[in-house]
């Protein structure tokens, strides 16, 4: 080479590509640096920077030039070569790599060294691609990476103030240098993650003490440059304070561009959970309260940028609510589609890919990169939305056209076959699918990621149909490979091995062979776990317990290996395929009864009314939406106090996960025969067929039919995997007849109020537990709460908007708790009152009620103690029966007993008819006052609750509580007053009134206090004008208690009128006679006399008490109780004649 060979540029990309620190650089740097480059504008719109504004060196761009040929190599010819240079390809990318020659020497001049160092630093800023901008930049974000990891991170760290001013900060355009560099380290940390030990946190600090603040462009891009330093500085800090104190947590103004740096730099430190500096609860909740607080700046026209990034970090409702951007261009549309598919929202993504396909094809080719990507992507999307035949096409036809070695060793090519062949496993054509993965790993260079994700696709058809092929079953070929790229996967898919490993250490193989196969993978893969330092996750717990189950057998399988035929028991039974789960799951994989059924439909059941308002909570990051077919049950305890939101949870996830599973199913806690015939009408929508004959199951059968199916489901060529949730179910017994027993490849989410530890005794995987403990987005919640309350924060019309600081301490108090802020916030708004008023009254209530009372109901998990003091503020409508309930027995009372009745002279209050009865219960129940077991037709509540209600009525109101319970009771006594068991205080008679005896018994109990203290007159008096018009019923009982009610009210008068009918009564029906009856009869016989003294007639009732005492049998065990009230009673008398005659 000559020297003017050198001149032209030679010697210079030499020494540039010495700087980078490499010995290899991807052909793509050079290329994409002296190309313009999609930037995003300050208005949030795609705009090019040209190379000369992005700081790359003149001469590179006229290099480039005069080599095309070299750069543009795509031939799959041999590798050019230049002297000191040479082009190989690893992994379907290009790269210059550095030879050994004598024609070039690095320039070891500092000032060479810092020029060469100023122009790669800009070379890879302009060459490394925005975050959301093209198609294709992941694919070359991923082959710079390296580059990035070796060069430009540690670089970065290690230059100083007066480095960074003397020749790495460009003397024009320094502050767009900046916004753009600070972009490209945002990109790299997204892929790499804010925990990497490569962040050079020191960096942003240094580069804005540098930067001149007075000028126009820094004013204009501050609020960027300062969004990511916050980012930086709390991450390094772990700080609340450093993030309260910055911009992202503030409230300000953004205009497009910083503002979805901002919701982009909150994503960040929300996905970032594995800091290995534990990151404070405080920090965690500040910036979950700021993340889901961000919008675009306009919801109805967001920029481009917003929008994209509004997809990663709202929710699927929120998102929905902000209207798609008109100026998305084709590479735009296709990233919607992209991220639509990574969040998991597989039909809209399904639907965006499908609809730009067409643009793409016409604009790139259907053999490019790009189209490439794109029907990947919506081949896995079909996929998961379990349209087999639509993702093999798309993945078919993408594949027709690229047969050369070039495009095969392309990603696209990998990605795409990929998808071919989970197409063909969803259908269960594993003999076309094992052919297409061997070829994959076939291929002379392929990336580890590509590597795992076939290796794993092996291992599981292997498992899932062992002995049809001679491949890896035995061998654990497969997964071997896998073991060999671990550690440069991501740990998503390092999951994935250990939980695929997990289902074969499960099988138990019982040949030796097999077994030390699985003994030196056991080996391997604990080896690479205890070089990791992650945090241990499900799949990591999963393993532990599979390889421990493993272990043990494999050491009795090495005893009975050592043992002779004589010295093994011959009493030992051969483990059945019933009697062994592990059994029921290797023999299961494979034969298959032909007298199961296949299912012809999918089916999405869920009975519980969607809320629109969901609020996520922490627990949605522990369900997986992924289907887990390892032919187990995993089962899930979702549990929680009353209104906290269990089945909101459940139902969102649900539906997120309806396009996941071919058939879900909601079953709510109601009478067995009503969920049976429920059932019934599910399994027909199944469409239910016959394996061998194809003939549809009948009608009748198909119940029965679906729990065989549920041990192996399956369509009309592959299995299925199912997800059911049983909500309410508290009763172990009706749990288990509704359990899908040996069931395979399912899912069961179990929603209670109190954890239910039976399940470990119900097969499947060891239940995991997941308590919900209220609402996780504090700022959402705020948000949520507002809307509740009628008040939309933009816009005031005529309401005082309530102050944010008051909204906290209202969320606050009430912990946060889902319903009791939707109750609360109703209440506020209804009655328009300030917030400020509510929490003093709330907390007034709460002080009312006695420690002991209060500790009783958090203890009860169908209570919520924030929904109890809401109602007690102002109670509604509902009062008067609550009240009634309260001096009822607290468990099981038959609602049919509280009915209200045409003939009951109901007081104020008390419902109607049956459908307003319905109405006040349904409110009781959502305010968790009152809860429904016993298949949902019987009412409970606690003792602690009646306790509290007790003490807060009043004379009035418990009389007329008291009176309405006796009638209803009258009323619903299926006995005769001659079986002597209408109220009796003692045990009673063992008839059919014993299921109402023990609420006769409370309120007997309850009447007691009644009578024993002063009552009003007014109301004795109002409550006795109503009995006297009744004539139908015999009403003796309330009588009495009302006759000694007004007896203590010193009217002695009314008291001896009621008490005289009550008695008139009671010898009607015969029981006038036996004075020790009950205690209810020595009132009514009691009472009388000292109605008569306390009207100064001892006559009389000196006569009543004797006659009244002399019935007492000699046995009576009432007697000595009885015996020592009427003889005070004639005491009194005698002293009064006494009186008498002394003063005559």
């Amino acid at each position: 080479m000559d020297e003017n060979e050198k001149q032209r540029g030679i010697d210079p990309l030499f020494q540039l590509l010495l700087c980078f620190q490499c010995q290899r650089v991807p052909l793509d740097l050079i290329n994409r640096a002296c190309v313009p480059k999609s930037s995003w504008s300050a208005t949030g719109e795609i705009e090019q920077i040209q190379p000369h504004e992005g700081g790359v060196p003149r001469w590179l761009i006229d290099y480039r030039e005069t080599h095309q040929p070299l750069f543009d190599h795509n031939d799959g010819t041999a590798a050019a070569c230049l002297d000191g240079l040479q082009l190989v390809k690893d992994c379907g990318v290009w790269y210059l790599e550095i030879q050994s020659t004598d024609s070039f020497e690095a320039d070891e001049d500092e000032q060479s060294q810092q020029t060469y160092a100023s122009q790669c630093i800009r070379i890879f800023n302009h060459a490394f691609p925005c975050r959301n901008t093209e198609v294709l930049g992941e694919e070359v974000a991923a082959s710079l990476i390296p580059l990035a990891k070796a060069f430009l991170l540690p670089l970065l760290a290690s230059v100083s103030e007066k480095d960074i001013q003397d020749w790495l900060l460009p003397k024009e355009r320094s502050v767009e240098f900046t916004v753009s560099l600070f972009g490209c380290l945002q990109h790299i940390l997204t892929l790499l993650g804010l925990d990497s030990p490569l962040n050079p946190t020191a960096f942003p600090r240094k580069m804005l003490n540098v930067l001149s603040p007075s000028t126009a462009e820094y004013r204009e891009a501050e609020p960027c440059l300062k969004i990511f330093l916050a980012m930086v500085e709390t991450v390094s800090s772990s700080s609340v304070e450093t993030f309260e104190g910055s911009i992202l947590n503030s409230d300000g103004d953004l205009d497009e561009r910083p503002n979805a740096w901002k919701g982009l730099s909150l994503g960040m430190l929300l996905s970032s959970q594995n800091l290995k500096r534990q990151r404070s609860r405080y920090l965690s909740n500040a910036i979950t309260r700021v993340s889901t607080q961000w919008r675009p700046k306009s919801e109805t026209s967001p920029s481009p940028m917003e929008y994209l990034v509004s997809i990663e970090l709202l929710s699927h409702a929120q998102l929905e609510a902000i209207t798609l951007p008109d100026s998305l261009s084709i590479e735009l549309s296709i990233l919607r589609g992209l991220l639509l598919s990574r969040m998991q929202y597989h039909q809209e993504a399904s639907r965006a890919l499908y609809a730009i396909l067409p643009s793409a094809i016409s604009h790139w080719g259907l053999a490019s990169f790009q189209v490439g990507i794109v029907g990947a992507e919506s081949a896995s999307c079909y996929n998961m939305l379990r349209k087999e035949d639509v993702a093999n096409t798309i993945a078919t036809r993408c594949l027709a056209a690229r047969r050369t070695p070039e495009l095969t060793s392309r990603q696209d090519w990998f990605y795409l076959s990929l998808h071919l062949v989970d197409s063909l496993i969803g259908r269960g054509r594993y003999a076309e699918a094992e052919p297409v993965i061997q070829h994959i790993l076939s291929q002379p260079l392929i990336a580890p990621i590509i590597h795992m994700m076939a290796c794993l696709r092996l291992s599981k058809i292997s498992r899932r149909a062992p002995g049809e092929f001679k491949t890896v079953f035995e061998s654990h070929h497969a997964l071997q490979e896998g073991i060999g790229v671990f550690r440069q996967v991501p740990s998503a898919l390092q999951e994935e091995f250990l939980e695929e490993f997990a289902c074969i250490l499960s099988a138990k193989g019982s040949a030796q062979k097999s077994l030390e196969a699985q003994k030196v993978l056991v080996d391997g893969v604990n080896g690479l776990l205890g070089q990791m330092l992650s945090r241990k996750g499900p799949a990591q717990e999963r393993y532990a317990r599979a390889q421990l189950d493993f272990s043990q057998h494999f050491r009795q399988q090495e005893n009975y290996d050592g043992m002779s035929e004589d010295e093994i028991s011959p009493e030992l039974p051969a483990p059945s395929v019933d009697d062994d789960p592990c059994m029921q799951e290797s023999i299961g994989s494979h034969v298959i009864d032909d007298t199961i059924p296949i299912a012809t439909q999918k089916v999405f059941s869920i009975t519980y009314e969607r809320d629109d308002d969901f609020v996520p909570v922490p627990t949605v990051f522990e369900l997986t939406h992924d289907p887990l077919l390892d032919d187990n049950i995993h089962i899930y305890s979702i549990y929680g106090q009353a209104g906290i939101g269990k089945s909101s949870f459940v139902a969102d996830f649900a539906r997120k996960s309806r396009y996941h599973y071919s058939f879900i199913l909601w079953i709510k806690d109601a009478p067995l025969e009503e969920i049976l015939a429920y059932l019934s009408t599910v399994a027909a929508q199944l469409g239910l067929k016959n394996a061998n004959s194809s003939m549809p199951i009948p009608p009748e059968q198909a119940l029965e039919q679906m729990f065989r199916w549920l041990t192996h489901p399956r369509n009309t060529s592959s299995r299925v995997p199912w997800l059911i949730v049983f909500d309410g179910i508290e009763s172990e017994e009706i749990l288990r007849q509704l359990w899908p027993t040996r069931g395979r490849f399912g899912t069961i989410l179990v929603i209670t109020r109190r954890r239910p530890r039976f399940l470990n005794r119900f097969n499947g995987d060891t239940p995991r537990y997941i308590e919900v403990e209220g609402l996780w987005a504090p700022a959402h919640t705020i948000e949520w709460a507002y809307r509740h309350m009628n008040v939309r924060r933009p816009t005031l019309s005529n309401r005082k908007l309530p102050s944010r600081k008051d909204m906290v301490s209202l969320l606050e108090l009430l912990q946060y708790h889902p319903a009791a802020i939707k109750q609360a916030t109703s209440l506020i708004s209804r009655h328009d009152i300030g917030i400020g008023d509510f929490i003093t009254a709330f907390e007034k209530v709460r002080d009312s009620i006695k420690k002991p009372l209060v500790s009783q109901i958090l203890l009860e998990p169908n209570h919520s103690i924030q929904l109890i003091i809401i109602w007690l503020i102002t109670p509604m409508d509902n009062e008067p029966l609550m009240n009634l309930i309260s001096l009822l027995d607290s468990l099981d009372v038959p609602e049919s007993l509280l009915w209200p009745n045409a003939s009951f002279p109901w007081v104020d209050g008390y419902p109607r008819d049956v459908s307003e009865f319905e109405d006040m219960r349904n409110q009781l129940l959502e305010s968790s006052l009152i809860w429904r077991v016993g298949g949902q037709r019987r009412i409970s509540t606690s003792p602690a609750l009646q306790a509290i209600l007790k003490d807060r009525m009043d004379e009035a109101g418990l009389l007329r509580a008291c009176c309405g319970a006796l009638f209803l009771l009258c009323r619903a006594w299926p006995c005769k007053f001659e079986d002597s068991t209408f109220i009796a205080y003692m045990t009673p008679t063992l008839t059919e009134c014993c299921n109402l005896q023990r609420h006769a018994s409370e309120l007997h109990h309850s009447l007691r206090r009644l009578y024993s203290s002063p009552r009003s007159l007014r109301v004795a008096s109002q409550v006795l004008d109503a009995l006297l018009d009744i004539s139908c019923k015999d009403f003796s009982l309330v009588k009495v208690n009302l006759g000694l009610s007004l007896l203590l009210n010193d009217q002695p008068e009314a008291a001896e009128k009621v008490l005289e009918q009550a008695q008139l009564q009671d010898s009607a029906t015969g029981l006038g006679d036996d004075v020790s009856n009950s205690q209810r009869t020595l009132g009514l016989f009691l009472g009388p006399a000292i109605a008569k003294l306390s009207q100064n007639k001892p006559e009389e009732s000196l006569q009543l008490a004797l006659n009244n005492l002399g019935k007492l049998p000699a046995t009576s065990s009432e007697k000595n109780k009885a015996a020592i009230g009427f003889h005070l009673v004639a005491s009194g008398s005698y002293g009064r004649l006494s009186e008498f005659d002394l003063a005559q």
